[in-house]
């Protein structure tokens, strides 16, 4: 499968949370195919909060499944008295594809939505999407996390578009993940040191399930 936009993601520190152990192997495969050499995985929440307080990850990807609340570490990581970087880049990883569930990694402040069963393509998606397209940090009394209204309008292709339109310019921040904080566009797209882009580059053939 070619990509015509990709990228050399060796230099990328990524953070695995997934309960089942088969499954975190299975995962670290897909990410071994993608060229991600820097990849710590736990299976439980309490693990994963020690560990990026120790190491902050220029990614995390959390399950959110019976056993690992994946929201609820996404919260936690977007409480700066808890995270050493409540602006790191979180894809939860589920089963739960209802857009009530969505809504609710949404309004908990998740980057980008993967649903299961994954594959090397979607996970390939979701992290170019997290360099591709940045979004601001909106922070209020009630939400801290990426602007919603974009994320929604990307997984609904334009419905509910106005949602959480009361959320006004002052309340934007920047996007200041030491990874991709200092990212440049080329050619429309992101790179981030260590992250680079490359025209010949290419997704290893096949998806793993």
């Amino acid at each position: 499968m070619n990509i015509v936009n990709s990228y050399d993601l060796s230099h990328l520190d990524v953070m695995l949370v997934e309960k089942h152990g088969d499954m975190r192997r299975l995962f670290r495969d897909v990410l071994c195919q993608l060229g991600l050499s820097k990849v710590r995985d736990c299976g439980n929440v309490g693990t994963a909060l020690e560990m990026f307080q120790e190491t902050p990850a220029d990614l995390v990807l959390t399950d959110w499944s019976p056993g690992l609340d994946g929201v609820d570490l996404l919260r936690k990581l977007r409480q700066s008295g808890l995270s050493s970087n409540p602006f790191v880049p979180v894809v939860v990883v589920t089963a739960n594809t209802e857009s009530r569930h969505i809504y609710t990694a949404r309004n908990s402040g998740m980057t980008e939505y993967l649903a299961k069963p994954i594959t090397a393509t979607r996970v390939y998606t979701r992290i170019c999407s997290v360099i591709e397209k940045r979004r601001m940090f909106i922070s209020n009394h009630d939400f801290f996390g990426p602007d919603r209204r974009r994320l929604m309008k990307d997984v609904f292709a334009g419905e509910n578009r106005r949602l959480d339109g009361n959320v006004n310019g002052s309340e934007r921040r920047g996007y200041t993940s030491m990874a991709y904080s200092r990212m440049t566009r080329r050619d429309e797209n992101a790179s981030v040191p260590g992250v680079i882009a490359s025209r010949n580059a290419t997704l290893p053939q096949g998806d793993a399930h």
